[in-house]
């Protein structure tokens, strides 16, 4: 049984940018996990908000993406209504 299941679901501004670039460049999981050295399920547990990265992967995406580190540690912006 997956450890994460049971834990509420993790937001951030990082999660939403990492959704928007493999939306909108048509990356998949799997390409993505290649161009950082890490396995697919990792990306999946970002995208569904099942984990956090480790620094050393925030480094990475930060470098590839451009998405920068502190991201993930910030809220999602909310769009006024």
């Amino acid at each position: 049984m997956n450890a994460y299941r049971n834990q509420e679901r993790w937001d951030s501004r990082g999660r939403r940018l990492l959704l928007a670039f493999l939306s909108d460049e048509d990356v998949s999981q799997t390409t993505l996990a290649k161009w950082l050295g890490v396995e697919r399920s990792t990306i999946s547990m970002l995208v569904c908000g099942e984990r956090r990265p480790s620094l050393d992967l925030a480094i990475a995406i930060e470098r590839r993406l451009k998405i920068a580190c502190v991201t993930w540690n910030e809220a999602p912006l909310r769009h006024a209504q």
